[in-house]
């Protein structure tokens, strides 16, 4: 993600969706990705799943504040080296 091209200001609220293959491996890996980022553990209602129509891909959509552009980036780098990330958005 080319955060560049966006004029955040931070701290901002700042939603990552991620998608990849449904399994709870999938899932629990890219939440210990985002949770590493954070002294807490981010809110469950902050945080949203939807299957698609034939339940093989899950999205996963985790809101935070981000508090900088190096924050984000680094979210987004961990997150493009699990292999089970299939797109980042």
């Amino acid at each position: 993600m080319d955060l560049n091209k966006y004029e955040l200001q931070f701290p901002c609220d700042y939603p990552i969706k991620v998608i990849g293959y449904a399994s709870e491996h999938f899932k629990k890996n890219v939440l210990s990705i985002v949770y590493q980022h954070f002294k807490q553990k981010i809110s469950d209602d902050l945080i949203s799943y939807k299957m698609s129509k034939n339940n093989k891909y899950l999205s996963i959509t985790v809101n935070f504040t981000a508090q900088n552009r190096i924050q984000v980036e680094q979210i987004y780098k961990d997150l493009r080296r699990c292999k089970e990330v299939v797109h980042l958005l």
